[in-house]
């Protein structure tokens, strides 16, 4: 049996300068046609930061789409539109089958009575992206309640889902610790969340954060997708748990910007308010000062970082590059959440086992041949 293939990385033995994958980045996002032209023009790594940035950072489906809409298609590299078009083709081909298998699990679910709410991936494409293949993803992500969990999990086994994620002794215990389930139907993929946070000391309930969903137009269906608040609050917590776990991709600082730039003043005196009553509003504002930093940007205007935390770009870039154990961003973490150094690691060390089985894609459960199925 062939070795699977080892993944770099995002910023691991990188052949450009991390700086450029930052500045290309924020460039794109503020629609700066004329820093983009002087960095096309300028910069000697211009391939390689593209190449990265798509492959490892899945921003090539909306490099397509922005560098065609400001007319700076044809001033990229060969290579890189070449690179740029495969991504945009598989793209459209991942969205048709997420329009198709998201109608089936309504159908299915729907049967049995469970509501759901559609998460990221398609829905974050559709809302704010302004087109469901102008954004990189691969799986379908649902949010379900808790007491709904058992009946879902049966559900999919039922109609040919299989679990990829591992048990750790039991559902519940493994649910204490974990969000989510992986699973998989054919080349489909699907996580299903039960709630939008196990990081230690953060409170979201779950049944508000549903009963607050909103009606989108996903396709040719409406289905539940969260309020834009929730939105936020979920990609900026999972924006932190990917960094506390070393493995930040560039695709979540730009979720965030995206969804950000759409804020009134008024977003952001109810995001303020929701964040504090889950104890996520420490976190939040320490994901968003990194982004203001290592981007440029200026998302949520009124907050102004403490002495202590202002930007330092040395600095911060540190915490995305990968350091023996994920040793630094672990640190980072621990200073930022809600609870004590001794919790945080009496935490971690308790929750280990359960979050590496149903997460660490080594460990995950052998499913039949997709072509299979």
């Amino acid at each position: 049996m062939a070795k699977p293939i080892k993944r770099l990385h995002p910023w691991e033995r990188l052949p450009c300068d991390p700086h450029s994958l930052l500045s290309l980045t924020s460039a794109t996002i503020c629609d700066d046609q004329d820093k983009l032209h002087a960095w096309l023009d300028g910069a000697k790594d211009t391939a390689q930061c593209l190449d990265i940035l798509s492959r490892r950072h899945r921003l090539g489906p909306f490099l397509w789409f922005k560098m065609h809409e400001k007319g700076l298609w044809d001033s990229l590299p060969v290579e890189s539109r070449q690179r740029l078009c495969e991504s945009r083709i598989a793209q459209e081909s991942v969205a048709t089958q997420s329009r198709e298998t998201l109608n089936n699990l309504r159908d299915k679910l729907n049967a049995k009575c469970i509501p759901f709410v559609v998460l990221k991936g398609l829905e974050l494409a559709t809302r704010f992206y302004g087109s469901d293949v102008a954004r990189g993803y691969r799986d379908i992500d649902m949010l379900i309640s808790e007491r709904d969990r058992g009946n879902t999990l049966d559900c999919l086994q039922t109609t040919g889902w299989h679990r990829l994620s591992r048990i750790f002794l039991s559902t519940p215990i493994t649910g204490k610790f974990q969000h989510a389930f992986d699973y998989r139907k054919g080349d489909a993929l699907l996580d299903v969340h039960w709630s939008l946070s196990r990081l230690p000391g953060i409170t979201i309930n779950t049944e508000a954060v549903i009963s607050r969903a909103k009606s989108q137009l996903l396709g040719d269906s409406n289905y539940q997708v969260l309020d834009v608040v929730d939105e936020l609050i979920l990609l900026l917590i999972s924006a932190f748990a990917d960094i506390q776990r070393g493995a930040l991709r560039l695709q979540s600082f730009v979720d965030i910007a995206m969804v950000s730039l759409q804020f009134s003043p008024s977003h952001w005196e109810q995001f303020h308010d929701q964040a504090t009553r889950s104890n996520a509003i420490g976190i939040c504002k320490e994901v968003i000062r990194l982004i203001n930093s290592l981007l440029g940007l200026s998302l949520w205007p009124s907050y102004k970082p403490t002495a202590t935390a202002k930007q330092n770009v040395p600095r911060d870039l540190l915490l995305l590059l990968p350091s023996p154990g994920s040793w630094r961003s672990k640190l980072w973490a621990m200073q930022h959440l809600p609870v004590s150094p001794i919790y945080y690691a009496t935490w971690w060390t308790i929750s280990f086992p359960a979050r590496t089985l149903a997460s660490h894609p080594r460990l995950r459960r052998r499913v039949p041949n997709p072509k299979s199925i």
